[in-house]
């Protein structure tokens, strides 16, 4: 996990410095977040799995923001990562701006 992401053709401003880094290392996973823009899960350098996050926020309903956060499944030589809607987790509908805190009581 990395604060900015690498540079790939889905991330053109991302670090070639971590892509660099990414192809000697060859990390399973390469979780970043700092662009502020989702990069769906995709084959990163190094052979990765490559996700980008959004800002985990808010929209303007007081909802989650969609691509802020999921669920990486390890398992053997295998890496899968689902992002989290309320839709595949119907419990986030109550995750609001107004409600989130009081929810880890």
């Amino acid at each position: 996990m990395t604060h900015a992401g690498p540079q790939c053709p889905d991330l053109q401003s991302g670090s070639i410095y971590l892509t660099e880094l990414a192809k000697r290392i060859r990390p399973k996973v390469h979780l970043f977040g700092h662009h502020h823009q989702v990069v769906e899960p995709c084959k990163g350098p190094g052979n990765s799995l490559l996700v980008g996050l959004e800002h985990l926020d808010f929209n303007k309903n007081g909802e989650l923001k969609e691509g802020a956060w999921g669920i990486l499944t390890l398992s053997g030589d295998s890496a899968n990562f689902t992002f989290s809607s309320p839709q595949n987790l119907p419990f986030l509908k109550k995750v609001k701006r107004e409600t989130y805190r009081s929810l880890l009581n």
